[in-house]
């Protein structure tokens, strides 16, 4: 005989309440929905009529309980979703969007709000305890009022005192997020926000046959208070949850994040969009997002995208043009066509001398075409970051070059570096460009077939193309290093004289006409140099130079691809972030069979599916803002900073770039077959990923190089380390009452009471709980210490007088210590974001999104930290229970965090994965 167990609560405690009404769900299909099976709303069971909403509101039979509309005038987004009917003898989930007042023991009021989705329509049969006289009617996001039963999750913002029983306002079900007040322009009182209570009956757990009903506990007598869960050993209120995998496969959640109906979550959406497209700069200054010049809101989903002039904006509504949608069943050579015939609508659409000299514009520019097309988004990258950038970068002040052909397009810019026989070590690279007394000018050959140039866009596809050649300057019989020379390449008619192009066979990443390009004798210009300080040739053909050493003129004259990392980073973060945005969208319109005969409920209410789903949207957010920050740190950097800011930059691409394929892999598979299909936008992302890992450096190569600099001479944060406990400490493994198995189900709220840069290293790590948000960012600075501290050692007992054998001894650690170090650098910069953060409801979503995050990164770590005192066995036990009821706190929210994402409306109602 089959048992379904209907609650899952390890604690045992005597009359501590359980939750048997876990909250709706995002995706399920309204009431009166018909499924394959041909049932009403969920699955309720044949012969059964769904209960009535209110007392005396009987529906006939047969029939599923109407909607209610979530707040007067609410709008619903698209891709809105709406709850499913439950089954008989289930506790629905009241009315989502409206507020109830609620009297609190010392006077203050409470708003009660349903976290559900957007637009989500309530779910039938919700029990409700008569509230008092005069409590009966709810307010609305809007300001409008409305009569019935109060809402279901009665969110109390408890006094600095002892927890006390609240007043029932609604039926048993979890609290919503003290932050989320916010939204119904509630004030809560200073030092309450991160303090929740969860109001409910106390409820037995039924073990249930099949075929058999649950019964759902009688109504309260008017007026009778709900009781507060009883104090944990701390004194402090212990919130529960209770999970319910027989029940359409949802979970009851503490409501600790952000409720509210439509507009509310709009709201928040728009709110974290702003954060995601804002700069670091305009955040800390406390400037909203706000559209540049050439951009505006487009559809009004999800909150503006615009910010302090990086032109999300524009780049958004540009891509929302039909001209930008998928063109299915196109070969390479006509898919290529076609991206160059999209670069030129992107060339009208800005400044392309300004957007050149920009880095933040430039970045927004590739997150925005990145996942529309990658081939696009390639020669967006060449075109202007290294081709335009360059010529910008080498204007002579007194005599400029004259750039309209390529600001007009009617020659298109390529970039020449890397060489058949030389790629990572681009500075032993053998073209030469030999300077010719007679003329001024330079003779350009390629000497060897190695010297070929590799994988540049020098077809004739797309018209007329000039390159930037990277070549050695023979003057004087002295080879001075590489330079960069300004050469046309072909012309209306085809290629120039001496110039040899064999195109590539097409790769699986993006679709560009990448070819083998060699030189032959050709003639160059005088003013085709391209000169700075860091090197001028005379009329005689005599260099000078700021620089003396040849490897820094050559790192002088590439220095386009520091920001062109950048560039590569923000490519594949957007497809990263559309990739979620689908897979998201599938989970929850996509049906499969529920635990009950002919039940259909979303893949979203699987924990096995949106869990993992919910831990790559948080490293999508904290990729995100890690972005930002360096972005701004290089926009902004000095000569003195430059060389760490270029490391920090290498660091970030590389981490960026791998999380990014790592979350496009995991969402095609969570799309199933289905996502194996390009004209579902999906698959080519994670092979337009390949290609962001490999250019402007390989990842390996540039974490190698930046690990050596940081063995020598990073200084590396090491917090004090903290204490062994004392023996008489509770959490100590030989305290008598120590018991590592007895784990709470519900950890309670994250926190984050200190700015981000604050360490608690200095105490007992005994005394903290893994949802202190600073205790984990100390723990990744404990790690990356550790890591840094190995990779030394290794390097002083490698074996002498072989440097590479004594590197190869210290490699490993050190490839170690920057992920250590990326890893912290990110979560630094969500913890700032966080810092700054304003809107209460949002920041209290950010917070438990930041929490899965720094748990996720942190798990890898966790058997050195114990091993070291930074972490007890205690925190080891806990670990899974704590980061499993993070995920399912965020499980209801997860539409209106890629939501945020702000992807266009065409682009999403263009993809078959997001429909049904």
């Amino acid at each position: 005989m089959t048992l379904l167990t209907l609650h899952k609560d390890t604690d045992q405690r005597p009359g501590k309440p359980r939750n048997c009404s876990p909250h709706p769900l995002p995706g399920n299909p309204p009431p009166g929905h018909t499924d394959k099976a041909g049932k009403s709303g969920q699955a309720g069971r044949a012969g059964k009529a769904p209960r009535p909403e209110t007392a005396g509101q009987t529906p006939p039979a047969g029939t599923a309980a109407q909607p209610r509309t979530a707040g007067a005038g609410a709008k619903t987004p698209p891709h809105a979703d709406t709850a499913q009917a439950p089954a008989d003898g289930e506790t629905g989930t009241a009315l989502p969007a409206p507020a109830t007042a609620q009297t609190l023991p010392d006077g203050e009021a409470a708003t009660a709000l349903a976290p559900t989705a957007v637009g989500q329509a309530p779910r039938s049969g919700t029990h409700s305890k008569t509230p008092p006289p005069g409590e009966n009617r709810q307010t609305s996001l809007s300001g409008d009022t409305a009569t019935g039963p109060p809402a279901t999750a009665a969110r109390a913002a408890p006094a600095p005192t002892a927890p006390t029983a609240a007043t029932a306002a609604g039926a048993a079900g979890a609290a919503g997020a003290a932050g989320a007040a916010g939204a119904a322009g509630e004030t809560l009182p200073a030092g309450n926000a991160g303090t929740f209570l969860q109001a409910g009956t106390a409820q037995q757990t039924q073990t249930l046959t099949a075929g058999q009903t649950r019964q759902a506990p009688p109504p309260a007598e008017a007026g009778t208070p709900a009781q507060a869960p009883p104090p944990g050993a701390d004194g402090k209120t212990l919130p529960t949850s209770a999970e319910e995998t027989g029940e359409a496969g949802q979970d009851g959640q503490d409501g600790e994040v952000p409720p509210g109906g439509a507009d509310a979550r709009a709201d928040v959406a728009g709110e974290l969009s702003a954060l995601l497209f804002t700069s670091t700069s305009a955040r800390t200054a406390g400037t909203a997002a706000a559209p540049d010049s050439g951009g505006d809101r487009a559809d009004g989903e999800g909150g503006e995208a615009g910010s302090e002039g990086d032109g999300h904006a524009r780049w958004r509504a540009l891509i929302s043009r039909p001209e930008f949608r998928y063109v299915p069943d196109l070969s390479h050579a006509e898919r290529t066509a076609l991206s160059y015939r999209r670069l030129r609508l992107v060339n009208q659409a800005a400044d392309p001398a300004q957007l050149a000299r920009d880095p933040g514009r430039l970045a927004a520019l590739h997150e925005w075409t990145g996942f529309i097309d990658g081939g696009l988004c390639t020669l967006t990258s060449i075109h202007y970051n290294l081709f335009l950038g360059s010529l910008i970068d080498h204007q002579d002040p007194d005599t400029p070059r004259d750039l309209s052909d390529y600001t007009a397009l009617r020659s298109t810019g390529t970039f020449l570096c890397t060489e058949l026989d030389h790629g990572n070590d681009a500075a032993a690279l053998k073209t030469t460009a030999h300077h010719d007394p007679e003329t001024g000018g330079f003779i350009l050959n390629t000497p060897t077939p190695g010297a070929a140039k590799f994988m540049p866009n020098t077809s004739t596809t797309g018209g007329p193309k000039t390159g930037v050649v990277a070549a050695r300057l023979i003057a004087g019989g002295k080879d001075h290093g590489i330079f960069l020379f300004l050469t046309p390449l072909s012309d209306s008619h085809g290629h120039l004289p001496g110039i040899t192009v064999r195109p590539l066979p097409a790769s699986n990443g993006p679709a560009v006409d990448h070819c083998l390009t060699t030189f032959e004798n050709v003639p160059l210009p005088r003013t085709a140099l391209l000169e700075a300080d860091h090197g001028r040739l005379t009329p005689e053909g005599t260099l000078t130079s700021t620089l003396g050493n040849p490897r820094k003129r050559f790192l002088h004259s590439i220095n386009r691809v520091t920001t062109g990392k950048l560039c590569m980073s923000a490519g594949c973060l957007g497809m990263a972030r559309a990739a979620l945005a689908i897979a998201t969208a599938h989970a929850h319109t996509r049906h499969t069979s529920g635990p009950r005969r002919g039940q259909r409920i979303p893949l979203a209410h699987h924990r096995t599916h949106h869990g993992r789903l919910l831990e790559k949207i948080a490293t999508a957010y904290a990729l995100t803002f890690l972005h930002r920050n360096v972005l701004a740190q290089w926009k902004n950097h000095t000569p003195h900073n430059r060389t760490e800011t270029e490391r920090l930059i290498a660091i970030t691409k590389g981490w960026i770039t791998w999380q990014a394929r790592d979350i496009t892999t995991e969402s095609r598979e969570r799309c199933g077959a289905q996502g194996l299909f390009p004209h579902n936008g999906i698959t080519d992302l994670t092979h337009n990923i390949e290609g962001g890992i490999t250019a402007e450096g390989d990842n390996l190569v540039i974490w190698t190089k930046a690990a050596a600099e940081m063995i020598l001479n990073h200084p590396t944060p090491t917090p004090p380390p903290p204490p062994t406990p004392h023996p008489n400490h509770p959490h100590h493994p030989h305290h008598p009452h120590h018991n590592e198995q007895n784990q709470p189900t519900n950890p309670g709220p994250p926190t984050h009471p200190h700015p981000a840069d604050t360490n608690p290293a200095d105490t007992d790590p005994a005394q903290h709980s893994l949802t202190d948000l600073n205790f984990l960012y100390t723990l990744l600075t404990h790690t990356e210490t550790l890591w840094h501290t190995r990779a030394r050692t290794a390097l002083r007992q490698g074996p002498t007088h072989n440097p590479l054998a004594r590197w190869n001894h210290a490699a490993p650690h050190a490839l170690n210590m920057i992920t250590a170090h990326a890893q912290r650098q990110t979560a630094h910069a969500f913890l700032t974001t966080l810092t700054h953060t304003t809107h209460q409801p949002t920041k209290t979503l950010l917070t438990h999104l930041a929490h899965l995050y720094l748990l996720t990164q942190l798990t890898p770590h966790t058997g050195d930290l114990l091993a070291l005192g930074h972490l007890t066995p205690h925190h080891i036990h806990t670990l899974p229970t704590t980061h499993n009821h993070t995920i399912q706190t965020l499980q209801p929210h997860m539409q209106t965090l890629t939501h945020a994402f702000n992807l266009p409306h065409p682009y999403l109602t263009h993809n078959p994965l997001t429909h049904p």
